[in-house]
């Protein structure tokens, strides 16, 4: 396998469950460390980069969010600050400006006082992308972020990252089940199937009933979306 990835775009990572989606972003995210080859940030291995200094270049959403036990809102989402001045370090405005910045645009402005543990999952992965979007880096990689929400915040959220890719510039990297979601709001989609590449493409060039049969498994049907003539995927 051998990819490159760019700012200032979305790229959905799909496929099968067990593919090895999650099993690449943790590559990416070097919470895994690849038996072979290498990953390379600005031409420099990811085992070179401190932590911190990998923080300000890339923020990282697990699928299981981890505990936030005794934080309000809005103090889980000034951590996304700590790449930038340590965990000692007293918020400046520049800091209060982002993280309020963070908060408007992930809509989850409402409840920053409130205790983390208290709110639904939905609105725990909308606090944790506002945390990642604090955090201000180059990179935005999110492990289905999409799994635990309704069909609006799906929506919602699908929505922001991609404007978050193509206002401030980020490289986003999603992994993503919705195929019709993905082939509407990525830039590019990356299959993957039993670990390996299979297409590296355009929705519009991805979107064909043979490849989505190669990727999934299945037969689906395919029809232009009323509104905006997208290819739909149907069973």
């Amino acid at each position: 396998m051998s990819l490159q990835f760019a700012t200032g775009t979305v790229t959905g990572l799909i496929g099968h469950n067990g593919s090895g989606k999650s099993t690449l972003l943790k590559l990416l995210a070097k919470q895994l460390k690849p038996s072979s080859g290498e990953v390379l940030l600005d031409g420099k291995s990811l085992q070179w980069w401190r932590s911190k200094a990998l923080a300000r270049e890339l923020a990282y959403l697990p699928q299981h969010l981890p505990a936030a036990t005794g934080l309000t809102v809005s103090e889980l989402v000034q951590m996304g600050r700590f790449a930038w001045h340590g965990l000692m370090t007293r918020m400046n405005q520049d800091d209060e400006r982002i993280v309020a910045e963070a908060l408007k645009l992930t809509h989850t402005e409402a409840f920053a006082a409130q205790l983390v543990d208290t709110l639904s999952g939905g609105e725990r992965h909308r606090v944790f992308l506002a945390m990642c979007v604090a955090q201000q880096s180059r990179y935005l990689l999110l492990d289905e972020p999409l799994a635990a929400l309704d069909i609006a915040h799906q929506l919602e959220v699908i929505q922001l990252v991609r404007r978050l890719a193509h206002e401030l510039g980020l490289g986003v990297i999603i992994v993503i089940h919705d195929i019709n979601l993905a082939a509407q709001y990525c830039d590019r989609l990356v299959a993957i199937k039993h670990g390996r590449l299979l297409y590296d493409e355009t929705p519009a060039e991805l979107m064909t009933q043979a490849k989505l049969q190669d990727i999934y498994g299945v037969a689906l049907s395919l029809l232009p979306h009323p509104l905006n003539q997208h290819t739909v995927a149907l069973l």
